[in-house]
């Protein structure tokens, strides 16, 4: 019995055709969402998997999530 291959299952689902690149938009959603968040002074929380983390403008790990969103 073989396993099925859900990375060709991800890829084929975050295109749509009637939607776009439906992973493209969400990221950048959230970026813009961040920027936002940014320019009012509110903080930025998110969680990875591994705890609650509230991130600053000027931390490290905030920096690498835009960054990997762009």
């Amino acid at each position: 019995m073989t396993m099925p291959n859900h990375a060709a299952d991800t890829d084929t689902l975050s295109v749509s055709p009637v939607f776009g690149d439906v992973l493209a938009k969400f990221q950048a959603a959230a970026r813009r969402e961040i920027e936002r968040r940014l320019r009012l002074g509110l903080p930025v929380v998110v969680d990875r998997g591994h705890g609650v983390e509230e991130l600053t403008a000027d931390d490290e790990g905030l920096q690498r999530l835009l960054q990997r969103q762009s």
